[in-house]
């Protein structure tokens, strides 16, 4: 159970940090941690189930403010930063609870910005931390989904960032999976762009 919830979760986050635009991605962050809670609670990690329940309750909040164009104020990172520190001085159970503590603050100012090259950052960030959070906790899977989820995030700067690609790289890979037809379609309208 616990590694098929860990290759479920890392998939979701595989395809969270390849988005283009932040509603997809927070969208997609919010189902691959809330299917990693599973993994979490079944390797008994407290104050980091407790930790992966208040970033949901921080996305759905980010999201909710970027789905009305808002900007979130300082006073709500702060009070999301400070709750985060909390749950983990009240789980406190190891050293090892400061990594994740580490990779949940990087990405919450990340999200909390409207940048996505910033987010694309954030991002890097949080995955090299939790590698090394999921290295001392055991969770073997987690490593490998993390840095594929690494790649992913490297691969979205170059794509979106660098490059400045405006079609989604989701889309751009399905043009080789879809047939000839369809892809004939599909190149019309991507030159038409």
């Amino acid at each position: 159970m616990v590694i098929a919830s860990q290759i479920v979760s890392v998939l979701f986050s595989i395809f969270s940090r390849l988005q283009k635009t932040k509603t997809k991605s927070l969208i997609l962050l919010l189902i691959s941690n809330t299917i990693n809670i599973i993994s979490l609670i079944l390797l008994d990690q407290a104050a980091g189930t407790f930790l992966t329940v208040a970033t949901i309750i921080r996305t759905v909040i980010f999201f909710l403010y970027n789905k009305f164009n808002l900007k979130p104020s300082i006073v709500t990172l702060v009070t999301f930063e400070l709750s985060f520190i909390i749950i983990t001085g009240v789980t406190w159970s190891s050293s090892v609870d400061m990594l994740f503590l580490l990779g949940v603050i990087i990405l919450t100012f990340a999200t909390w910005q409207d940048n996505m090259f910033v987010l694309r950052n954030g991002m890097i960030l949080n995955s090299i931390i939790l590698i090394a959070y999921n290295i001392l906790v055991g969770a073997y899977i987690n490593i490998i989904g993390e840095l594929f989820c690494l790649i992913a995030a490297i691969i979205a700067i170059i794509y979106y960032d660098i490059y400045k690609r405006t079609t989604p790289i989701i889309k751009r890979l399905l043009y080789y999976v879809k047939p000839r037809r369809k892809r004939k379609r599909l190149r019309a309208r991507l030159r038409k762009r």
